[in-house]
């Protein structure tokens, strides 16, 4: 089945498509380079490992740490999020009207069936998790219709008005070739609907899946956006196989777009010993200020594709706005949950080794003398409900017996500090 793509997609789109890749290209770029954009990537990736407890063999034996972040997120979770909400679709006056009352119950049904099988919950619980740890999480709306050829003929009606020397013009052809066109002329251009009666193919399926977005792959455009309602455009990142990219871009433009390695900083062209893990960095941004979307990708100079409003939104974006964890009226970066308390995070962490280093001083030591050689004995693992014969018995006496040959670490004052 070939691809469509807009007219402006591709080499074929000319200057004002690759102008308009550029343009989009800067936008992300600029997000990039910014200052707090940056340190809150940072600090979002440390979190996220400091709850991981990433941590090498050799620190692992040296430190002890009380993971103070995993507790309060583990704890927050389920406060948060609990289980996947169940739809509910009423009359909003609750008027006695048998025909909305229909309705409202054929939608709640069909909401409650969309949400099972949606990946909604699996992407909620993914999105709060990043919202407790990087500050900030995202879901993406999809809708995907599953079209197919009917079975049965249109319907239409009337009769061929020819004779024996051909057919006869009818004054009325003009006006009906006009409204309903030829699908074979290759100037026919009409909306979807119309297609479908026409060439009698039907909707079969519809669906609405939920993508979790990573906060890494979240952008906001402009980059100095201060609240939601200053936001003009939202875009998120996809990693795209080449089958993939051929897939929904077609095979000129996927053989175009250079590969990524698994590290992602490396660019495969088609050809040069490429990994079947490599991956083309596509940007997919929804601009409200003409009401299109665009499709991008690192190391091309023009546009995948561009459609005007797929989907006839209220909102126009297809994601809500993201959850923002300790948001501020002066900019739109997050800051995460731990930066607030990190300095006692640490203070525990601090306490918790000292304690550690103190319970390992903690135990039964001393010094002996060495004249008296068998009152080693006395704490020998062996050595239970025995006594031990001592030679020269007077002597050992006069030293103080045991008290005057041995002597412990004093643990009343390590017990103390612990």
């Amino acid at each position: 089945m070939p691809v469509e793509l807009d007219q402006l997609a591709g080499i074929e789109g000319g200057e004002e498509g690759r102008r308009l890749a550029s343009f989009w290209m800067k936008q992300i770029e600029r997000i990039k380079d910014d200052t707090k954009h940056k340190r809150w990537l940072k600090r979002a990736a440390s979190i996220e490992k400091r709850y991981r407890d990433e941590r090498n063999r050799v620190d692992e034996e040296g430190q002890r740490r009380c993971n103070v972040l995993w507790t309060n997120v583990e704890i927050l979770t389920p406060a948060l999020y609990g289980k996947c909400p169940l739809p509910v679709a009423q009359r909003k006056f609750h008027d006695k009207d048998p025909v909305g009352r229909g309705a409202a119950q054929i939608l709640e049904r069909a909401l409650r069936n969309e949400i099972e099988i949606c990946g909604f919950d699996e992407a909620l619980q993914q999105a709060v998790r990043d919202y407790l740890l990087a500050g900030q999480g995202t879901v993406w709306v999809r809708y995907e219709p599953e079209v197919e050829e009917g079975v049965s003929i249109s319907q239409g009606g009337g009769m061929d008005i020819e004779d024996s020397q051909g057919d006869i013009e009818d004054p009325e052809d003009e006006l009906e070739s006009e409204a309903n066109p030829d699908p074979s002329d290759p100037s026919f251009d009409t909306p979807e609907e119309t297609k479908l009666i026409n060439t009698g193919d039907r909707i079969t399926r519809e669906s609405t899946p939920v993508d979790y977005v990573h906060w890494e792959d979240f952008f906001v455009i402009p980059n100095n956006a201060r609240i939601w309602k200053e936001v003009t455009a939202v875009g998120r990142r996809v990693y795209m196989t080449h089958d993939r990219m051929k897939a929904r871009f077609g095979k000129v433009i996927a053989k175009a777009v250079p590969l990524r390695k698994d590290n992602r900083t490396v660019y495969r062209y088609e050809g040069a010993d490429q990994d079947p893990d490599d991956k083309a960095e596509v940007f997919e941004i929804w601009s409200l200020v003409d009401k299109s979307v665009v499709w991008i990708a690192s190391g091309y100079d023009h546009l995948c594709d561009r459609k005007d409003d797929p989907l006839n939104l209220e909102s126009f974006f297809p994601c809500p706005r993201p959850l923002f964890s300790n948001a501020t009226n002066g900019t739109l970066v997050p800051v995460p949950d731990y930066l607030e308390y990190q300095d006692q995070a640490i203070q525990i962490d601090e306490l918790t080794q000292r304690i550690s280093m103190l319970a390992k001083a903690c135990k039964v030591a001393g010094v002996y003398n060495a004249a008296a050689k068998d009152i080693q004995r006395l704490l020998d693992e062996s050595v239970e409900n025995q006594l031990i014969p001592v030679d020269d018995w007077a002597a050992f006496s006069e030293k103080g017996g045991v008290e005057g040959n041995i002597s412990l670490l004093p643990l009343k004052e390590i017990i103390g500090v612990i």
